[in-house]
């Protein structure tokens, strides 16, 4: 993301995602949407919606591996998103 390679970026959070998928370690899957997240966020504005269903999808396999501090980084980086796009009510 620094060099601003955002596709590689993406396309190696694919991989990652196949690795985990074949029988990784489950709990490598919410920080795998977070870096997904921040390479989305990295992109132009139209990606924004990209980024909040990666932010979605995070959340999702937290709760489901009860990865509490997982949940709570994500939480607060979408109000952050939020915040930023001015979207105060959610």
């Amino acid at each position: 993301m620094q060099s601003g390679n955002i596709d590689e970026g993406l396309a190696t959070v694919e991989e990652a995602f196949a690795v985990v998928s074949t029988g990784g370690e489950q709990f490598c899957f919410p920080e795998i949407h977070c870096i997904k997240r921040e390479l989305l966020l990295a992109r132009p504005a139209e990606d924004s919606d990209a980024a909040e269903v990666a932010f979605d999808e995070a959340l999702s396999v937290s709760r489901a591996l009860q990865a509490k501090s997982k949940e709570l980084r994500t939480s607060v980086s979408l109000a952050r998103h939020w915040r930023d796009q001015s979207k105060h009510d959610e």
